[in-house]
């Protein structure tokens, strides 16, 4: 059970996201200018976005919101792949 339990912890930890506020670039959204965005294959230069949010909502909550989800997601995966 150890094991299980330490799997998942590292899963959830290893979910690394950051935001910004995109105004500027082609694929901007209007009206959804708050972006949270995870780098592709590490530290590199790709991002992808994870999830857009109206200004309203601010920055900082944008990233609870989608670090909460995105845990969630990560753990589902563990405790479903050792099934």
């Amino acid at each position: 059970m150890n094991a299980k339990i330490e799997r998942v912890a590292r899963a959830i930890e290893s979910v690394q996201l950051f935001s910004r506020f995109n105004d500027w670039t082609p694929e901007a959204v209007k009206g959804f200018p708050i972006e949270v965005c995870r780098y592709v294959n590490g530290a590199g230069a790709e991002i992808e976005i994870v999830e857009r949010f109206p200004a309203s909502v601010g920055e900082i909550e944008a990233v609870r919101l989608a670090m909460r989800r995105e845990r969630a997601k990560a753990a589902i995966a563990i405790i479903a792949a050792d099934v």
